[in-house]
């Protein structure tokens, strides 16, 4: 839904696969967040009244910050899924879609979750994970999915945490906002 937005409201790109060389573009998102509430906020926020907001931006941004800041909400949003499941940093999350794409999200991922992320060799396999997880817990551990890249983190402990406080800065930040025009 953000990378809709971004394209078809905001205009600020016409092809996905004009996002593959952000990540070139611009090295970081030099503190600007995009928080994606259009609908509220889900876990572990759980906030119907949230709305987006674009935070710590100045003159000095471009629209490639807002595309990167985009990008990285998809990450964001996950990390704070998988930090409310517990997840361990020493599993390996396996990922499929559109999104496998772009190297540079998976990259980014990669670094925030501070796990391997492996490619499927098919890039739409929702049904297929959940037969997965299923069929693993119930009768064997080997796995029916196969796994055509790795991305392993390499982001320092320092920036994986500048970056995730300031995506929980900026939603401290709209959830605080939303309380107030309630």
């Amino acid at each position: 839904d953000t990378l809709n937005w971004l394209k078809d409201q905001m205009h600020l790109f016409k092809k996905e696969d004009e996002l593959n060389d952000i990540w070139d573009k611009v090295p970081n998102n030099d503190g600007v967040y995009l928080v994606p509430a259009f609908v509220g906020l889900s876990v572990p926020w759980w906030s119907n009244h949230a709305k987006a907001s674009i935070c710590g931006l100045s003159r000095s941004h471009t629209y490639n910050h807002v595309l990167r800041a985009g990008l990285e909400s998809i990450v964001y949003q996950i990390f704070d899924a998988a930090a409310t499941l517990m997840y361990d940093s020493q599993q390996k999350l396996n990922v499929d879609g559109g999104a496998v794409f772009n190297e540079g999200l998976l990259q980014f991922l990669s670094d925030i979750l501070n796990m391997e992320v492996g490619v499927s060799l098919h890039c739409d396999l929702s049904a297929m994970g959940a037969y997965e997880i299923a069929r693993t817990r119930l009768l064997s551990k080997e796995k029916l999915i196969n796994v055509q890249k790795t991305y392993y983190p390499n982001m320092s402990k320092e920036d994986r945490i500048k970056n995730i406080e300031g995506w929980h800065y900026a939603v401290e930040g709209v959830l605080a906002m939303s309380e107030k025009e309630r």
